[in-house]
């Protein structure tokens, strides 16, 4: 009896997935969200980083957000580390909503790296096993949310906080309030 080739194809493929030895997605996850509450008038901004499983053995979750209004001016700004090496972090700001405004909420997402090594002269070398660092060369700044994936391969960095980009959300209020 002839197996058909597509067959053969679908089992070489699940056979090599069985096989290989690690799967590593190394990704930092950055999402930014804003919405406006009527019950409290109030707009509501979350700023979020979360770390894959893998990536979560090397680095250490980070994420600032700051919610602005039209003319950019800073409302609220907060910042958290993962302290519980949990791979997430967020941050949640509100502001008494004012009508006719538009609302930004920028955040920024940052790896730190938590492995390292020291040179001679007491210089720290910190190791970026999944190369995070290239996306801050590339000023990544994503509407609402981004999957950073790490290309590779390991480099050193001396300073420990890497910050692969930012995502951005927006909102604007009705220009007449109902009372």
């Amino acid at each position: 009896m002839k197996v058909p080739r597509f067959l053969t194809i679908l089992i070489a493929f699940v056979g090599c997935l069985l096989l290989s030895s690690q799967i590593h997605a190394q990704t930092v996850y950055g999402y930014s969200d804003i919405y406006y509450d009527a019950s409290s008038n109030t707009v509501v901004s979350t700023s979020e980083t979360d770390l894959d499983y893998s990536i979560q053995a090397y680095y250490t979750a980070k994420v600032s957000g700051t919610l602005r209004d039209q003319n950019y001016t800073p409302l609220a700004s907060g910042t958290r580390m993962d302290t519980t090496q949990d791979g997430f972090v967020d941050v949640v700001l509100q502001v008494t909503a004012q009508p006719g405004t538009q609302y930004t909420v920028v955040s920024i997402h940052t790896a730190i790296a938590g492995t390292y090594s020291v040179e001679t002269g007491g210089w720290y070398n910190y190791y970026d096993y999944y190369n995070l660092e290239w996306f801050a060369s590339e000023g990544i700044d994503y509407p609402d949310e981004f999957d950073f994936i790490g290309p590779g391969p390991v480099t050193t960095t001396r300073a420990p906080n890497i910050s692969p980009g930012e995502t951005t959300a927006w909102l604007s209020t009705s220009p007449i309030t109902v009372t």
